[in-house]
């Protein structure tokens, strides 16, 4: 049985079975005419076949259907099943030209116009997803998407969005939304994180250096000096008949040795063993180092949940903020316990310092100048991408966190073609 149609830019829309020219609807031919005077044949003729409003009403819905296509700001497109690996298109919608400046026939009377003129990074991805569209691997009726690049007639790379839905009667529905604007937004996004991260590097890396430096000039000049000052006032001291002078000596020996004592843990807290161990070792061993130094008992705990050992910029972030948090706390907590607990989440490193000491106003601390271990905890976690929050409250102890990425946080758009 043939069946007519309605051309629109090479898809032949059907619109009306022979069946029913010839038996409209019930409705249809029981509903009286309004205005009928006159009888017999003359009155049919003038009132025309009584299906006859109905095919205009078809007729004037597609010429609408059309142009709604025709103007959208986007491709949308209706293909056939084909055997083997053809899939006529019956229609594309005249954006395409304007996106990628070939004529849509091309479209149209060469079926394998698309995979040839996709970006051959993308070409075997974007074909095994429309093989999974034909092949019924994607249930019928549930639409699938996926991004991918094609070469334009001038050279240029153009970004898609290709949304598809097979539906039963053996027809695919598309539609192709040019995303090259978003996409290179996200590129441009993706290099600033690179260039921030790769900032963040070489700043930590100086840094480090530099602490390493100091270290090294402490150890080799202040430290030597006052250890063998140290060493003869001892020996002073034994040969001081004088009661009077030999306590003073004492005194000043003890005080001496003090000092060997604080500039040799300043000199582990400017370069500590992460290096060589990673970061959960050198974070025990600075927990070791504050509990003796501490002005009163400090009991601490440590609470490894991480993966694995993170990139060495991350471990020195994050030994930073942690030194840091525990400074503040042995310098103005009064705290008798504190934990911290170091984790893998969301792709990140996860740090948290928790103490049971006298807690302060966080927002006051903001207000009031000086608190630059706050400011610097902050400003070290969000250069790198990260989080930082303080809770605390007079009386109720402090708790700082930090998130640290392990990868950037842009999301990486790369070369393959995403799918949905």
């Amino acid at each position: 049985m043939h069946t007519k149609g309605h051309a629109v830019h090479g898809f032949q829309m059907p619109m009306m079975q022979a069946s029913v020219a010839t038996h409209p609807p019930v409705a249809e031919r029981d509903r009286p005419l309004t205005g009928q005077r006159e009888t017999g044949s003359a009155a049919v003729h003038a009132a025309g076949p009584p299906h006859a409003g109905r095919l205009e009403e078809l007729i004037a819905a597609l010429d609408a259907c059309r142009s709604l296509l025709e103007e959208l700001p986007a491709v949308a497109y209706l293909a056939q099943l084909g055997e083997r690996d053809t899939w006529p298109i019956h229609y594309v919608g005249r954006e395409i030209e304007e996106a990628l400046g070939y004529p849509r026939q091309a479209w149209m009377e060469d079926p394998g116009f698309w995979s040839r003129h996709l970006h051959p990074e993308d070409r075997l991805d974007a074909e095994a997803w429309w093989r999974e569209v034909r092949s019924g691997a994607i249930p019928i009726g549930r639409p699938s998407s996926i991004e991918y690049r094609m070469v334009a007639a001038d050279g240029r790379e153009v970004w898609f969005r290709d949304r598809a839905v097979l539906r039963p009667d053996g027809l695919i529905h598309g539609l192709m939304l040019d995303v090259t604007e978003e996409r290179e937004a996200l590129e441009r996004a993706r290099r600033a994180e690179e260039e921030r991260r790769l900032l963040l590097a070489r700043m930590v890396g100086a840094e480090e250096r530099e602490r390493q430096r100091i270290a090294l000039d402490l150890h080799d000049g202040p430290v030597q000096w006052l250890a063998a000052a140290a060493l003869h006032l001892r020996r002073l001291e034994e040969l001081v008949p004088d009661p009077g002078a030999r306590a003073t000596a004492d005194r000043v020996a003890q005080l001496v040795e003090r000092t060997v004592r604080g500039l040799r843990g300043l000199m582990f807290d400017l370069h500590p063993v992460l290096e060589r161990e990673g970061l959960v070792p050198a974070l025990r061993e600075h927990l070791y180092g504050l509990s003796a130094t501490a002005d009163q008992p400090l009991d601490w705990r440590l609470e490894d949940d991480l993966d694995g050992e993170p990139p060495p910029d991350v471990a020195r972030l994050a030994f930073r903020i942690v030194q840091e948090a525990l400074a503040n706390v042995r310098k103005h907590a009064q705290a008798s316990s504190v934990t911290v607990q170091v984790s893998s989440i969301r792709g990140g490193v996860h740090l948290r310092v928790q103490d049971d000491g006298v807690g302060f106003d966080v927002d006051a601390a903001r207000r009031r100048p000086g608190h630059l271990g706050l400011a610097s905890m902050r400003e070290r976690a969000e250069l790198a991408g990260g989080e930082f929050t303080v809770d605390s409250r007079p009386g109720g102890g402090t708790t700082v966190e930090a998130w640290l990425p392990v990868a950037p946080t842009a999301e990486r758009w790369s070369g393959d073609a995403l799918r949905a």
